[in-house]
């Protein structure tokens, strides 16, 4: 699977909760409305009203319960396969010993590569984050400001690019179902119907890898 399969699993996750969500979200903002007519009302005793009003309330903690319930097991699908994603693509986004070769870091190490030279290296390793780190750090020492500039961002773009776009696709479903955000049902909503729009930088620079 792609990096890009796994950000639309966590995005189907969010979508697949966030109707039941967004349902009981307008249950709540009801009831709510029921206790200040209540409130408001004259055709109650005072008891009655008391009585009446708890009842919503209780009923409120319910669907309250139900909210968190809800957008908690999503949250914990999207965070394992985050978890499994990270384990997957490790090696090609940290350094790892096993990635390392050898024969090419004494190529570096020895001084004798020009400019062309050393950047044919690095895309000799595409998909090998160790040793594209290691081009780069040689890279950033050429009297080449390009190639200084191309060695600094092999050195750090790699890293963690994938887990950013990850988490990007996260934030944006967590808010379709209320997490980190206070806007009822209607954000919820609103989130919902822009969470395409809200994740498209996030599939347009994921890396094209597979794990």
């Amino acid at each position: 699977m792609k990096l890009t399969d796994y950000m639309k699993k966590i995005e189907g996750i969010y979508k697949n909760a966030a109707p039941e969500f967004i349902k009981i979200v307008k249950k709540d903002e009801q009831a709510q409305r029921d206790i200040e007519k209540v409130r408001a009302s004259r055709d109650y005793t005072h008891e009655g009203k008391q009585n009446r009003i708890a009842a919503l309330e209780a009923y409120r903690k319910e669907l309250r319960a139900e909210m968190e319930k809800l957008a908690g097991a999503a949250d914990e699908q999207a965070l394992k396969v985050r978890a499994d994603v990270e384990s997957r693509f490790y090696s090609k986004f940290y350094a790892t010993p096993a990635a390392l070769d050898m024969q090419a870091i004494e190529l570096l190490k020895s001084g004798i590569l020009n400019d062309t030279e050393l950047l044919n290296l690095a895309g000799s390793f595409k998909g090998n984050a160790t040793m594209q780190r290691i081009c780069g750090t040689y890279m950033e020492q050429s009297s080449n400001r390009d190639v200084q500039t191309m060695g600094r961002a092999m050195r750090y773009a790699p890293q963690d690019t994938h887990m950013r776009c990850v988490d990007s696709v996260i934030t944006a479903g967590r808010a379709c179902v209320g997490i980190g955000t206070q806007t009822g049902a209607h954000g919820a909503e609103t989130f919902l119907n822009r969470l395409d729009s809200m994740t498209q930088d996030a599939y347009a620079t994921a890396p094209d890898v597979e794990g």
